[in-house]
């Protein structure tokens, strides 16, 4: 598993010096910030990091998340807040049972943190894949920003030494498998909430990580399908329609 850290519009630099020591604890070095408010190199960041401040001097500065989640594999949010079950974005994997999923991958995972005040909004997670929680008392679950990365990066160092498997499909993909998910969505007259069925679908795969054959097959059998309703090789729904991603 390759780990990059996300943080969306960071306000606090000790919370940016603590992340960027928590990477360091756990040999991490992709840091990218999206839209930072807070002074990355400034001297609390610096004393903050200690020894990871080196992570904080070669982070990377984007100005959305669209461009900080390029040529990573699974977008990762965080938060903490639940809801009910139907509520697709709300619905959180704890983090140690997704780690024990994809721990034999060698994809690229992102793994987005919002910011101190508000945290991830509904429209970043829907740019996301799925979205974790690391579990806490319900009646205080919010955890600081600068602990967040470092509860998921010591469950990423956990399955360190695993023997890797190379066979795992990749971002093109399983951007062609919810294009093709897209195009059935949009045969189904009686499909009325589009935008979930495109959220459940993304979630299934970043749950269960495909060996490329299964994603072959499952392309092979959208096809067919396609096929048989005479959509193929119609009109198709933009990737850009997904919910999150601007047009």
């Amino acid at each position: 598993m390759k780990a990059r850290v996300i943080l969306v519009e960071p306000e606090n630099a000790g919370n940016l010096g603590a992340v960027a020591r928590a990477m360091k604890n756990f040999r991490c070095k992709d840091l990218t910030l999206v839209n930072p408010k807070a002074d990355a190199l400034g001297d609390e960041a610096k004393a903050r990091a200690m020894h990871g401040f080196p992570v904080l001097q070669k982070a990377r500065v984007v100005d959305s998340l669209q461009e900080a989640l390029r040529g990573v594999d699974v977008a990762v949010a965080t938060s903490a807040k639940t809801q009910d079950r139907m509520q697709i974005l709300r619905s959180p994997l704890p983090v140690r049972a997704f780690m024990a999923r994809h721990r034999t991958t060698d994809s690229v995972y992102g793994f987005v943190f919002g910011c101190e005040r508000i945290g991830l909004t509904n429209e970043q997670l829907k740019q996301c894949d799925l979205t974790l929680t690391i579990p806490a008392d319900r009646a205080y679950p919010t955890l600081n920003l600068s602990h967040q990365p470092r509860n998921a990066l010591y469950e990423a160092a956990l399955a360190r030494g695993t023997r890797v498997h190379k066979g795992f499909l990749r971002k093109r993909v399983k951007e062609e498998l919810i294009q093709k998910w897209l195009d059935l969505i949009h045969c189904g007259e009686k499909i009325r909430n589009k935008d979930y069925a495109l959220a459940v679908f993304k979630a299934l795969l970043a749950r269960t990580p495909l060996e490329r054959k299964e994603a072959r097959l499952l392309l092979g059998v959208f096809d067919s399908v396609l096929k048989r309703v005479g959509q193929f090789p119609g009109p198709k729904a933009a990737l850009s329609e997904r919910p999150g991603k601007p047009p």
